[in-house]
């Protein structure tokens, strides 16, 4: 074995190590430009989303597909937004996809702000006969909104009162509009003092089911 390894080398034979295809998320950093690669649908290439920024703060997103880099598709000027601190171009976070309407093509959001216990994004759902990113102020103020693709819901939640109060919201798509058909509350102020007690045990959240429609 050694003999053969030994007559190989001599004779110059290369041997080809297969690669792992690259992954999804942040391709390319620079100073002015985060280029991300995110798979949308498994019939369509995959997308290239190009964020650029201007004095530390995104104010763009240039989207293409890998097959052709360079013919953008569509420019999305950036909302208001509170990133710009140190490090943010280089955060995989920052900008995503999720599958937030259930259709079966991954939508895009960006990070436009985030504090203890909440993140907001704006998300845009992908118009798959289109194929446009359009932008949904509705799903954009909800708070740390997560889609489940098993329940086929959002689920929201949020902390205040410095951790103190803790809420989570369940929504679904209904009429191209979505609806709250759960939430669930807990003050954890009641808590405090009592986790030194061997009969402590934490409060489970009180849970309602509702049938409002989220307003515009």
């Amino acid at each position: 074995m050694r003999l053969a390894v030994v007559t190989m080398v001599l004779l110059g034979v290369q041997l080809s190590v297969a690669r792992a295809a690259p992954s999804d998320g942040i391709v390319n950093v620079t100073a002015s430009e985060t280029t991300y690669r995110y798979a949308i649908h498994g019939t369509l290439p995959k997308y290239l989303f190009t964020l650029k920024w201007s004095h530390d703060r995104p104010v763009e997103i240039a989207i293409a597909t890998e097959r052709s880099p360079t013919r953008i598709q569509q420019h999305i000027p950036v909302p208001g937004t509170n990133l710009g601190a140190p490090g943010d171009h280089e955060r995989p976070s920052v900008l995503e996809t999720a599958d937030y309407n259930f259709d079966g093509y991954e939508d895009l959001r960006l990070e436009s702000s985030s504090g203890t216990g909440v993140t907001f994004w704006d998300i845009w759902l992908f118009d798959g006969a289109k194929k446009q990113f359009v932008h949904s102020p509705l799903l954009s103020n909800l708070p740390s909104p997560m889609p489940d693709a098993k329940q086929h819901w959002i689920e929201t939640s949020s902390i205040d009162g410095g951790g103190a109060y803790f809420s989570k919201s369940y929504f679904r798509w209904r009429n191209k509009s979505v609806h709250v058909v759960r939430i669930e509350d807990a003050d954890r102020r009641q808590d405090q003092g009592r986790r030194s007690d061997p009969a402590y045990r934490p409060r489970t959240p009180t849970r309602r089911g509702l049938h409002g429609r989220l307003r515009r």
